[in-house]
């Protein structure tokens, strides 16, 4: 589904950005900073929570922290 909207966001000439979970140490995945940045300079916050997401304390945590800075 997250790649289908992608899909459909990007064709529309907007510019989706995918931040997944990443472990700790893992290449080639949006640090925190890169993350606040392309949060700060969108126009539109569009977040899917999955089943994933929400199982995890952990997760769930993090990504309310994440976008509890910005609104």
């Amino acid at each position: 589904m997250v790649n289908s909207i992608f899909k459909v966001l990007h064709r529309a000439d907007l510019k989706p950005v995918i931040a997944e979970f990443e472990e700790l140490g893992e290449i080639g995945k949006f640090t925190a900073e890169e993350l606040r940045k392309e949060i700060l300079e969108s126009k539109m916050l569009i977040l899917l929570l999955t089943k994933n997401v929400v199982a995890s304390s952990y997760t769930r945590n993090r990504v309310a922290h994440e976008v509890g800075d910005y609104i």
